[in-house]
């Protein structure tokens, strides 16, 4: 059985014919769903209330499934997906981690699996280079800030007084021509009129190159490169990088290299011996470190002094052990939280909003009463429609409406170079400050605030508005 390069083309192009109408379809029903019809007889407040209302909604998306893929311009968004997944310089997390291996392997195997055409290789790890480079220099250094520019890499290699390093005077040179690029400046963040045209003709070149790369494989191998190929490119323009929706190509592709890698170890090749010898060791290495940090368990909010040398965190520990109890794990790790929730679940028909936080785990029926309001899309745009911050906590009181909880750290999530997120955020705050609807059951913010009888020393007390000493994690608020 043989098959057309053609075909196979033509088949894949149809595919992605089909599908886009799709995809500019669901894009134009979202877009009316978020558009609210003005009605003649509506006063100018009202208008501008509803379009107020409308941004907001139309911002949670961009806060919560853009921050995957990120925020730079079209051409750099798409183009610097694989180094952004790698690396988890958008998104952090255990979660979305996919390790280093699939695209430290993918390069070298292109550049040494051409036989015949040689300079295959050196265009391969040319390409490979300059995207890089371009992915590098159009990354921040710490996620969630702007990315340096031309002139300030240029300022900081002129400073004489800070004396650059030959390998910093070479490296910001390379980003400064790759930041030059013609055409780029002119970019604009979400539209342009080549960026899908370059992603579509790069998959055809990786088409033919790979097709280059395996003609001398099994049909079975064939078959499998072209799929995996395929797939990386639907999930390249259609996810947003989310990674859960790439688990099944992470783990083939990952399969179909470390295949490739074990066949060369009876390679007459002497580079191709010491690519398996190489791969074998840096898989290893990479195992053992991810092996470690698994069962280390930590995260930032509990690593400290005391248990930052233990491979366990101790309070599981405990309680696996039957020392500690359900409610005792769970003051240790949301402290004061206990009775709030033991109040919470008194009524089991109480319906409750929630603003981040993992607390569903601990609230009764919670997927019957829990109203979810991650990225504030609700409650800014009742805020919005709603000033008065009294008669809106009323109104929602008399909805059914019992409780608020809220992350304290939802402006952290914030990717967006508006912060639409930390400004939907304040206002939440604004809303809460000095309500006297609202009453405080129990947070683990402590703040800073002086003796009565020695104003010039301080006790910590917990609370939410004041002079942080601990910025905690949740507030709990009860609606009066």
């Amino acid at each position: 059985m043989i098959i057309n390069k053609l075909h196979i083309i033509v088949f894949l192009l149809v595919g992605l014919f089909f599908a886009t109408p799709s995809l500019d379809h669901s894009a134009q029903i979202f877009a009316q769903e978020q558009t609210i019809p003005a009605k003649a007889e509506q006063t100018k407040k009202q208008k501008k209330q509803k379009l107020a209302a409308e941004s907001v909604e139309s911002t949670a998306v961009r806060e919560e499934i853009q921050r995957y893929i990120g925020y730079e311009p079209l051409f750099y968004r798409y183009l610097t997906l694989p180094y952004d997944l790698t690396m988890n310089s958008n998104v952090q997390g255990p979660f979305i981690e996919i390790g280093f291996l699939l695209l430290l392997f993918l390069p070298i195997l292109l550049f040494v699996g051409f036989r015949k055409r040689k300079y295959l290789s050196l265009l391969t790890m040319f390409i490979v280079l300059c995207i890089g480079i371009i992915s590098f220099s159009n990354n921040p250094l710490t996620p969630g800030e702007s990315t340096t520019t031309a002139t300030e890499i240029s300022t900081y290699l002129g400073d004489n007084s800070k004396q650059p390093t030959i390998l910093e005077n070479m490296i910001g040179n390379i980003y400064i021509a790759a930041k030059n690029i013609p055409g780029i400046k002119s970019l604009k963040a979400n539209e342009d009129y080549f960026s899908y045209f370059l992603i579509i003709g790069l998959f055809i070149f990786l088409f033919f190159l790979i097709n280059e790369r395996i003609k001398s494989k099994s049909l079975t191998k064939r078959f499998m490169a072209v799929y995996l190929l395929f797939y990386a490119f639907l999930f390249l323009i259609m996810t947003a990088g989310i990674v859960w929706y790439g688990y099944l190509f992470f783990a083939i592709a990952t399969l179909y290299l470390f295949k490739e890698i074990y066949d060369y170890r009876k390679a007459e090749s002497l580079v191709k011996k010491y690519v398996f010898y190489l791969c074998g060791a840096t898989s290893l290495i990479w195992v053992m470190m991810a092996f470690t940090y698994r069962m280390a368990n930590h995260n930032k909010s509990t690593l400290n002094a005391k248990n930052a040398h233990l491979m366990y965190e101790m309070s599981m520990v405990d309680y696996q052990s039957g020392k500690n109890s359900k409610d005792d794990l769970k003051d240790i790790f949301f402290k004061n939280s206990t009775i709030a929730f033991a109040e919470i679940n008194k009524d089991v028909n109480a319906k409750i909003i929630k603003v981040g936080t993992p607390f569903n785990f601990f609230i009764e029926r919670s997927d019957a009463r829990v109203v979810e309001d991650n990225q504030l899309n609700k409650m800014s745009r009742l805020i919005n429609e709603m000033p008065n911050n009294i008669a809106l906590a009323k109104a929602l009181k008399d909805d059914g409406y019992q409780y608020l909880i809220v992350d304290l750290n939802t402006h952290t999530l914030d990717r967006t170079p508006e912060k639409t997120l930390v400004k939907k955020f304040e206002s939440l705050l604004r809303f809460i400050f000095q309500n006297p609807q609202l009453e405080l059951l129990a947070t683990d913010r402590l703040l800073k605030t002086p003796l009565p009888n020695d104003p010039s020393k301080i006790q910590l007390d917990y609370g939410v508005y004041g002079d942080i000493h601990y910025a905690g994690s949740y507030a709990i608020y009860r609606f009066k």
